[in-house]
């Protein structure tokens, strides 16, 4: 322990350096010997519980001997004349002072949990004043810092920023007020949760107190008035039979591990109590210095993109605190699962009617379970989504300080104006889209990774009762096997998983395993049990395919839902990326043009002025008209979908409906040849129509050509419009160069994705576009794809009416 407390202080030391840390080590020590304290007095308290039951335990065995050795006695042994009243004197002094010991004793004991419950509340006190004179330490060393900053600002812009300068400071005093709140705020929930804990040990000792003194009055009264020969009676007849002792060993032992267990369990809910407070203690510690760090970062960058620091810092508050009460809820409810969740010993009986309401739960068909499983996915997906996009802001932000940092672009000033130097040779966009294209990539990989974990999971929903626990272990294998190639092909890292998760996996599986085969087991017995097998067992197998049939549309009907999302979330991300894109592009060719080739501010006359105005506008419109074309082909695309979902689900009835008149009849020969063939077509019009491979080479075609035309559109505007700037021939071709050169980049880039997943005839066909139609396609080669699409669908639907009518 001391150990453990000296290296968290050296580390702690190292952390803050060896000046201001002092103080707060110092502290933190304090508040460590008095933990061990508490903990010290709680065991105090558990002790003197056990020595009570001991001594009362000990008195009972000293009256049952004395009253063994007064019977020997009065049998015949020294047969002394004793008189009743004599006897019956002493044993009533003899009781008088045990209790009056007794009572001597429960006033001790309660003296001294007063005292430390005294103490306790003295070490209360002493940490909240310690706590406030720290929080005043700090504001005024802030306030002191602000005043000294301000001073050295005013004297640097003189007279002028003023206004500035006071805004900056009701910013800054806002920013505290709010953090003031929040660590109010968590004060009064931790004094709030010490409360309870305090008043719920009260009541435990109160009602442990009353419990014996209610004890202690029963065996009072039944000792009194003739009782006593009652009682040695019953022990005389409890050591006569055999098994009285044996049971009342039993007994005490019984009440004893309980009692034990009781207290095991109240030591454990501390010691999570302790360690959630001090991993929240560590937490604001940590977010706390993050904050000092990042608002001394922020004074040093200051001066330009304060309202986006300002945003980022709220973003992060709003994650923190969403994430404080996200951590809240999670103590909250494993405080509610400690209490209750404990396994409880059980009868015979009590088990029996357990594995008959599980026969019911199971044979309900474990919706229960799959519930569970399908908020576990939501949990999971909404938790992977939350970890991207935070991913991504970090990302962003870091970005953006790459950008405006100092080292960006120096500027080197010569006698004849000011001309801009780029630090490794102007390629500052080009890195900008490698680090897009690297976001792309990791955001398709998550993707994949997601829906592979879907897939998994269903499949092993679908399972069938058949046995084939084998098959699919040999499929997980092979799943595992693929995915880690596919993962070593894409370049994307491996994922180290815990041998704890992998068991759980396992766990699960066998769980899910043999519920189903103690439900085949079940249906077997009723089936064999009953009167009319046969018919039993055809009635089954016709609610077992009715059941087959209902679940088969239900996850078809998923997947389709869950491809419709995932193709929302990806446009969306498309379109967000292209309009983030769009503002940068408009953002670097604006401040190209007001940099100019030399760095000067040229005048330009009314006409310039105009014409620029007019590239702008133009810029915007065509922008506007891209977007609203985009959303066109969207709702073009949901509406093919839901005519695709609400024809298959027709022909799904028609078929169902064709396959209850024909089993009336009792053909199950012909039902299983066309279910095979309903296979089968399903089969070739997922290859005809479905297929996200397709989409994705259309997207990808969609995005070459949305490319080229921007380039096209940046030539013409830099040909034309906007203001015409005087370029040599050098610069000129310079510039070619760079644009040929970044192009043939995208391009290796993309070719190298594309085999990486094993795609090689995709590529050649996207090498193809690219030689060949350029940039000017435009909407007929995807119109033309729409209408063979169409087409195809068309057709099949023509071959299922024909099926349809020959089976008639």
């Amino acid at each position: 322990m001391d150990e453990e407390r000296r290296e968290r202080s050296r580390r702690r030391r190292e952390e803050r350096g060896a000046g201001g840390g002092e103080k707060r080590e110092q502290q933190e020590e304090r508040r460590e010997r008095e933990q061990q304290e508490e903990r010290r007095e709680e065991q105090e308290e558990r002790r003197e519980r056990r020595g009570g039951e001991k001594r009362e335990r000990s008195r009972r065995r000293e009256e049952r001997e004395n009253s063994r050795r007064r019977e020997e006695r009065g049998a015949g042994g020294e047969k002394r004349e004793r008189t009743a009243g004599g006897e019956k004197r002493e044993e009533q002094e003899e009781r008088r002072e045990r209790e009056q010991q007794e009572e001597r004793r429960e006033r001790e004991q309660q003296e001294e949990r007063r005292e430390r419950s005294r103490r306790r509340e003295e070490r209360e006190n002493s940490r909240r004043r310690e706590r406030e004179e720290q929080e005043e330490r700090r504001e005024r060393e802030s306030r002191r810092r602000e005043e000294r900053e301000n001073s050295r600002r005013r004297e640097e812009r003189g007279a002028g920023g003023e206004k500035r300068e006071r805004e900056q400071q009701e910013e800054r005093r806002e920013e505290q007020e709010g953090k003031k709140r929040e660590n109010r705020g968590e004060r009064r929930e931790e004094q709030e949760e010490r409360r309870e804990r305090r008043s719920r040990r009260r009541e435990e000792r109160e009602n442990s107190r009353r419990r014996e003194e209610r004890e202690n009055s029963r065996r009072r009264e039944e000792r009194g008035a003739g009782g006593e020969e009652r009682e040695r009676e019953e022990e005389r007849r409890e050591q006569r039979t055999a098994g009285g002792e044996k049971r009342r060993r039993a007994e005490e032992e019984r009440r004893k591990r309980e009692r034990e267990q009781q207290e095991e369990r109240r030591e454990r809910e501390q010691q999570e109590e302790r360690r959630e407070r001090s991993r929240r203690r560590e937490e604001r510690e940590n977010s706390r210095r993050r904050e000092e760090r990042e608002n001394s970062r922020r004074r040093e960058e200051r001066g330009a993109g304060r309202r986006e620091e300002r945003e980022n810092s709220r973003r992060r508050e709003e994650r923190e605190n969403s994430r404080r009460r996200e951590e809240r809820e999670n103590s909250r409810r494993r405080e509610e699962r400690g209490a209750g969740g404990e396994k409880r010993e059980r009868t015979a009986g009590g088990e029996k009617r357990e594995e008959r309401g599980g026969e019911r739960e199971e044979t309900a068909g474990g919706e229960k379970r799959e519930e569970q499983e399908e908020r576990r996915e939501e949990r999971n997906s909404r938790r992977r989504e939350e970890q991207r996009n935070r991913r991504r802001e970090e990302r962003g932000d870091s970005r953006r300080r790459e950008e405006r940092g100092a080292g960006g672009e120096k500027r080197e000033r010569t006698a004849g104006g000011e001309k801009r130097k780029r630090t490794a040779g102007g390629e500052k966009r080009e890195e900008q889209e490698e680090r897009r294209e690297r976001e792309q990539q990791e955001e398709r990989r998550e993707e994949q990774e997601e829906r592979r974990e879907r897939s998994r999971r269903r499949r092993e929903r679908e399972r069938t009762a058949g046995g084939e626990k084998r098959e699919g272990q040999e499929e997980e294998r092979r799943e595992r096997s693929r995915r880690r190639e596919e993962r070593r092909t894409a370049g994307g890292e491996k994922r180290e998983r815990t041998a704890g998760g992998e068991k759980r996996e396992e766990q699960e599986r066998e769980e899910r395993e043999n519920s189903r085969r103690r439900e085949r087991e079940r249906t077997q017995r009723r089936e064999e049990r009953g009167a009319g097998g046969r018919e039993e067992r055809e009635n089954s197998r016709r609610r077992e395919e009715e059941q087959e049939e209902r679940r088969e549309r239900e996850q078809q009907e998923e997947r389709r839902e869950e491809q419709e999302e995932r193709r929302e979330r990806r446009s969306r991300r498309r379109e967000e990326r292209e309009n983030s894109r769009r503002r940068e592009e408009r953002e670097n060719s604006r401040r190209r043009e007001e940099r100019g080739t030399g760095g000067e501010k040229r005048e330009r006359t009314a006409g310039g002025e105009k014409r620029g105005a007019g590239g702008e506008k133009r810029r915007e419109q065509q922008e506007e008209r891209r977007e609203r074309e985009q959303q066109e082909e969207r709702k073009e695309r949901s509406r093919r979908r839901r005519e695709e979902r609400e024809n298959s689900r027709r022909r799904e009835e028609r078929e169902n409906s064709r396959r209850r008149e024909e089993r009336g009849a009792g053909g199950e020969k012909r039902e299983e040849q066309e279910e095979e063939e309903e296979e089968n077509s399903r089969r070739r019009e997922e290859r005809g129509t479905g297929g996200e491979e397709r989409e994705q080479q259309e997207e990808r075609r969609e995005r070459s050509r949305r490319r080229e035309e921007r380039e096209q559109q940046e030539e013409r505007e830099r040909g034309t419009g906007g203001e015409k700037r005087e370029r040599t021939a050098g610069g000129e071709k310079r510039e070619e160069q760079e644009e040929g050169e970044k192009r043939e980049r995208t391009r290796r880039k993309r070719r190298e994705k594309v085999r990486a997943a094993g795609g090689e005839k995709r590529e050649d066909q996207e090498e193809k576009e690219e030689r060949g139609a350029g940039g000017e396609r435009g909407r007929g080669g995807k119109d033309r794809e729409g209408e063979d699409r169409r087409e195809r669908m068309r057709k099949g639907e023509q071959q299922e009416e024909r099926r349809e009518r020959r089976r008639r």
